[in-house]
C-alpha cells in the first residue's frame, strides 16, 4: 500500500462516519420547522392560511342637545373719540403738566405757553378800549348839547348831523375795541391747553421751551388723546351673514348682544351689544359694516387691541355632536367614518357647524344612533371590519354655550 491508498481509505472512512453523525441532527431540524410551519398558520389540512386579526376602533354615538350657532370676526379696537391736542396760539411751552399714558379727564391742564406776551397784549387792548368808551361818551355829551338847539336854529342841521355821525364812529371804535380785547383774552386762555375729552393721553411730542405753531395751519400735534370708556369694535360679515345677525323686522340692532374676546389665549370676554350697522353693502367685497360697543371703566381694553367677536346666529336649536377630532377633512369635504351593525366601515360625508367645547356640531349627515369613529381613525378604512370598542369622551358642559364657529 502507497501513501495516497491509506490515505484515501482513510478519508472515506472518516466522510462515512460523518455521514452518521450528522443524518440525526438533520432529521431534528426538519421536525423543528414542521412544528414551526403549523405553529405559524402554515399549510394545514385546509390548505388555506389563517386570516389577519380585526383591528379594534373607538367609537361613540353623537351628543344630541341645545346649541346656539354662533358667527366669529377679527378686528381691533377702536376709540369712540380720538384727539390731536394742538396748540391755538404759538408760543413756547412753559410747563407740561400730564404723565405720559395715564388717564385723563376734560378739562385737565395738559401744557402751558409762555402767557406774558399774551397779556401784555390784553392790557395794551384793555387801554385802548377805555379810550374808546371815553370817545363815545365825548362825542354822546356833543350830540346832546348840540340836539335841543336845531329847534331855535341856533346851529345848523349840518352840525347836528356831524355830531350823529361822531356818536356812531365812537360806538363802531368801542365795538372793535371790545373784539379785539375779547381776542386778546381767548389768547392768554389758549396759553393754558386743557384735555378736550378724557381718555388715555400719548407721550409728551414737545417738551418745555420749544416753540409751537398754533392756529388753523400747519400747527404742532402736541400730544394724543384717546377715549377708553366705551370703546368700539368694528367688523365686516359677507352679505348672508350680516341678514342673519340683524332682525329686519325690528328697528336698529336693540338686543344683538356680542361677546369679545381679547389677550393671546383669549380667556377674557366682554360681553356688548351692536349699535350701529351701515347703510349699504360694499359692491366691491359683499361686506356690510357693522360695529359693536363695550364698556370699559377700568380701561383694560385699548383702541388698537386685536380681538375676536362672537356674535349669536339665530335662536337656540337641537344638534347633533361629535367630537371634533373624529372629523376628516380634505380639500372640499369634511368625512366621518361610521361603523355598522356588521363591523364594517363606511366613509361618510357630513356638513358641520358650530363648535362647542371640543365637539363639533354636525348638520346633515349623520344620524342619532349611528357610531362614530374618533380613536383608531387611521386603521378604520372604508369597506373593512373593525373591531368596535366604546370610547372615552367627556360630554360638553352646557347647551346654548358659544362656541367657535367653522370658518
Amino acid at each position: 500500500m502507497n501513501i495516497w491508498q491509506w490515505t484515501q481509505g482513510d478519508l472515506d472512512s472518516t466522510v462515512a462516519k460523518r455521514r452518521i453523525e450528522v443524518r440525526p441532527l438533520l432529521t431534528m431540524v426538519g421536525l423543528g420547522m414542521a412544528s414551526l410551519l403549523i405553529a405559524c398558520g402554515g399549510p394545514g389540512q385546509d390548505g388555506g392560511a389563517a386570516p389577519p386579526p380585526v383591528p379594534a376602533v373607538g367609537v361613540l354615538k353623537p351628543v344630541q342637545q341645545r346649541v346656539t350657532d354662533w358667527e366669529e370676526f377679527s378686528g381691533r379696537l377702536s376709540a369712540v373719540q380720538s384727539v390731536d391736542v394742538r396748540a391755538r396760539v404759538s408760543g413756547f411751552v412753559e410747563r407740561v403738566h400730564f404723565t405720559e399714558g395715564s388717564l385723563v379727564e376734560a378739562g385737565d391742564l395738559l401744557f402751558t405757553l409762555d402767557p406774558r406776551t399774551f397779556r401784555a397784549e390784553l392790557s395794551r387792548l384793555e387801554a385802548q378800549k377805555r379810550e374808546a368808551d371815553v370817545r363815545l361818551d365825548l362825542a354822546r355829551s356833543e350830540a346832546a348839547r348840540v340836539e335841543p338847539l336845531i329847534g331855535s336854529r341856533a346851529v345848523s342841521v349840518e352840525e347836528v348831523e356831524k355830531r350823529r355821525q361822531d356818536v356812531a364812529s365812537a360806538e363802531a371804535a368801542v365795538g372793535a375795541s371790545q373784539a379785539a380785547l375779547e381776542g386778546a383774552r381767548l389768547s392768554v386762555e389758549f396759553s393754558r391747553i386743557v384735555a378736550p375729552i378724557a381718555g388715555r393721553v400719548g407721550r409728551a411730542q414737545v417738551t418745555r421751551g420749544n416753540l409751537v405753531s398754533g392756529g388753523a395751519g400747519d400747527s404742532t400735534v402736541l400730544t394724543t388723546l384717546r377715549s377708553i370708556d366705551p370703546i368700539y369694535f368694528y367688523f365686516t360679515p359677507d352679505e348672508r351673514t350680516a341678514r342673519r345677525i340683524l332682525d329686519p323686522s325690528k328697528p336698529g340692532t336693540e338686543g344683538v348682544a356680542v361677546d369679545l374676546f381679547v389677550g393671546e389665549g383669549g380667556e377674557s370676554a366682554q360681553r356688548g351689544v351692536i349699535d350701529f350697522f351701515d347703510n349699504s353693502v360694499d359692491p366691491s367685497t359683499g361686506t356690510l359694516r357693522l360695529r359693536a360697543v363695550f364698556q370699559n371703566p377700568d380701561g383694560a381694553l385699548l383702541p388698537g387691541m386685536f380681538g375676536r367677536l362672537r356674535v349669536r346666529i339665530g335662536e337656540p336649536h337641537s344638534a347633533l355632536l361629535v367630537p371634533d377630532r373624529a372629523i376628516g377633512r380634505d380639500q372640499t369635504q369634511q368625512l366621518l367614518f361610521i361603523v355598522g351593525d356588521d363591523g364594517m366601515v363606511e366613509r361618510r360625508v357630513v356638513t358641520t357647524g358650530t363648535l362647542v367645547d371640543g365637539w363639533r356640531v354636525i348638520n346633515t349627515g349623520l344620524e342619532a344612533h349611528e357610531d362614530v369613529v374618533v380613536d383608531g381613525i387611521q386603521r378604520a378604512r372604508p369597506g373593512s371590519k373593525v373591531d368596535p370598542q366604546p370610547a372615552e369622551q367627556a360630554t360638553p358642559t352646557g347647551s346654548d354655550a358659544p362656541g367657535a364657529s367653522d370658518s
